[in-house]
């Protein structure tokens, strides 16, 4: 199996992305379980556009390093993002919270879902449970913010009172306030969250 993934190595090398693949499934199927098959899986397989493979090599890597690496899992949800498979994303996110119930990544990535569901409640009450777990969440920091901002926004947008100033003063300006502490925080715990939030 180190034969086999050692030729995966070299195809990825000669950019001979569907023979990397075809080594590390080889490899794999053959007892490698070193984690940076999976990485490296997952990176010849974004190169090839293959998203079936990709998925499949995040899965197997979620499956040995997952409790301890959230990049499989991450990777999983970012795929059925991609393809809009929604359902399918907050199966596998209900299973895991199940199985593991303390863990603040879940219930962020959850909570993205239900924001791309337009589930903006059950959105909120994920980010918010996974910064109970895990006050330093960046994920949930960053879509908790985002998603108080976004309310906030809408409520400016909505409200068409002659006393617009003084709602906004009371009302819409402290949740952009609450919204620019969640964010951040994100940068500070992950300061790739400082693209997103420029955007």
């Amino acid at each position: 199996s180190n034969v086999a993934f050692n030729q995966g190595l070299a195809a990825w090398q000669a950019e001979d992305y569907a023979g990397a693949i075809k080594s590390f499934n080889y490899a794999h199927q053959n007892g490698y379980k070193g984690k940076q098959l999976f990485e490296y899986g997952i990176a010849v397989a974004s190169n090839a556009k293959d998203f079936d493979a990709l998925l499949q090599f995040a899965q197997e890597g979620n499956k040995l390093y997952g409790k301890e690496d959230p990049q499989f899992l991450n990777q999983i949800i970012n795929y059925y993002l991609q393809t809009e498979k929604y359902d399918e994303a907050l199966n596998y996110l209900d299973k895991g919270v199940q199985e593991d119930p303390s863990n603040a990544q879940y219930y962020a990535l959850r909570g993205i879902i239900y924001d791309n569901k337009k589930e903006a409640a059950k959105a909120r009450a994920d980010y918010e449970k996974a910064l109970e777990l895990n006050p330093n969440n960046g994920l949930a920091l960053f879509y908790e913010g985002r998603s108080i901002a976004s309310e906030a926004g809408a409520q400016q947008d909505a409200y068409d009172k002659p006393d617009y100033e003084k709602y906004k003063r009371e009302n819409i300006d402290p949740k952009y306030r609450e919204a620019v502490k969640y964010l951040e925080k994100a940068f500070e715990v992950d300061p790739t969250n400082r693209a997103e939030a420029l955007k």
